[in-house]
């Protein structure tokens, strides 16, 4: 706790008016309010007062004992009126995704000069880091009613029927009579919502992760996983599968499950990462806590190696991209704009597709060839050892955060049967053929086999340059 001339010793019993804030204390108080909410103790936007002394109780808990009701008055609306300033800015703006990692929005320099020129004043958010951000933004988003959303058309509109959903949670939690034995607001009592409606309160515990569910979620496409197909690869000729074993991946890519729609988007709706780096997820009324041991548990992969967050290249690793490139492009377009995967060597090609197919799957652009592409394959030609853990919990929070489609299905279901959860009664989306990255993926890639008694003695990819002679 900051002991400023603000604040009184711990001794006094007690705090001055004008306490003096740490970021710890805001991450306790902030976690505690989120807690708060979870269990109902925040009705229209307003706490009640059994909500208000159990945030007072756990600050004290938290051995900051002098806090009173009055203090987290105050900071509450300090950190609102920051949090409203940012969310008004760079809500619904393409072109930003919020890094988790350095606390900022973060952009081409084109596209921040552009606002700068238009708000002078968010130039300070360029270089200040936002801390805390992300709690904000679920503490508060879901009662901040703008028009700002039609700024992007990245926004999905939510399905009428959701929308239906939370009016009647509303309409049926308001018609309801609240005991007033005692002073003071009571929390809602549960509200039973009929099947035909669309019964999502199964797997979503609180009103206020319905309202999240609804606005960001409910819409949001998931992914089809890949899988890899190993027993075509054991054939002589894919070397490339050498250095995915080597990074210890081949048990994460050959996760072969099926996969639950809804609850994976239950999943993005609850997930955050903690402050000492877990991944938790409040799913079906239970907390789980993803620890780095875990990890080995639920896909064989250890947390150990080089940190990375998507989208970002230490400069301390001295990356040349031209160099690394340079290194898997073909002879015959060496020296030409390259933009798309098509001029990669064929062993890179498998490579890459591997990279945006199962590693860090994307919804589109699989031909593009984009820096951190290049990048993260030049890392795993070079064997250098990714804290694959650490790497896909970090892009599961920037797909969460950036309305980008939902990864990770089959690995998602693997996590809950490693946690108990019972699957019995949703309904599964079975892997077919499409799903494996195998031999019907040659052909996609133009890369054809040429066997000789049985076996595999070669391997080549057609260009285009070859189709046209072969034509």
């Amino acid at each position: 706790m900051d002991r400023g001339k603000n604040v009184a010793s711990k001794s006094s019993g007690s705090y001055r008016e004008f306490t003096k804030w740490t970021a710890k204390m805001d991450l306790i108080l902030l976690n505690a309010m989120i807690d708060e909410v979870r269990k109902g103790c925040r009705i229209e936007g307003s706490w009640t007062t059994q909500g208000y002394n159990n945030i007072v109780i756990a600050l004290n808990e938290a051995d900051l004992s002098g806090l009173k009701k009055n203090n987290v008055k105050n900071r509450q609306k300090t950190l609102k009126d920051r949090w409203r300033e940012i969310h008004d800015l760079f809500g619904g703006l393409s072109g930003f995704a919020w890094n988790q990692t350095t606390k900022l929005f973060e952009a081409e320099n084109e596209v921040w000069s552009e606002l700068i020129k238009t708000k002078p004043s968010a130039a300070k958010w360029h270089v200040n880091p936002i801390r805390h951000y992300d709690l904000m933004e679920e503490l508060w988003s879901n009662h901040r009613v703008t028009g700002s959303r039609v700024r992007t058309t990245r926004d999905i509109n939510s399905p009428s029927h959701m929308s239906n959903l939370i009016i009647a949670l509303y309409m049926a939690s308001s018609s309801q009579k609240r005991n007033r034995t005692h002073k003071g607001k009571s929390p809602a009592e549960d509200v039973v919502v009929p099947p035909s409606v669309l019964d999502y309160l199964r797997i979503l515990q609180y009103r206020c992760q319905m309202g999240v569910f609804e606005k960001k979620f409910h819409a949001r496409p998931v992914l089809p996983p890949k899988v890899m197909h190993t027993p075509f690869f054991a054939a002589p000729g894919f070397e490339f599968q050498n250095l995915l074993n080597w990074q210890g991946l081949q048990p994460f890519l050959v996760i072969n499950l099926p996969y639950y729609e809804d609850l994976i988007r239950v999943f993005y709706t609850n997930v955050k990462i903690t402050p000492v780096g877990h991944l938790a997820i409040e799913i079906c009324g239970r907390m789980i806590h993803i620890k780095e041991m875990n990890w080995m548990t639920i896909a064989h992969l250890q947390y150990d190696g080089l940190k990375l967050t998507p989208g970002t290249i230490p400069e301390e690793l001295n990356f040349d991209r031209a160099l690394a490139l340079s290194s898997m492009i073909r002879e015959d377009v060496k020296g030409e704009n390259l933009k798309n995967v098509g001029s990669l060597k064929m062993y890179n090609r498998l490579l890459h597709y591997t990279w945006v197919h199962i590693l860090c799957s994307r919804g589109n652009n699989f031909a593009q060839l984009l820096n951190e592409d290049i990048f993260m394959l030049w890392l795993i030609k070079n064997n250098v050892r990714i804290n694959w853990s650490h790497y896909i919990m970090r892009h599961i929070i920037k797909c969460r955060d950036n309305k980008m489609p939902l990864p990770y299905a089959n690995l998602i279901t693997r996590i809950l049967q490693v946690y108990g959860f019972d699957l019995s009664n949703e309904q599964p989306i079975m892997l077919g053929w499409n799903h494996y990255f195998g031999k019907k993926s040659m052909t996609k890639l133009n890369i054809f086999q040429s066997m000789a008694y049985g076996n595999l003695v070669n391997l080549t990819m057609h260009t285009k340059k070859m189709m046209k002679r072969m034509n």
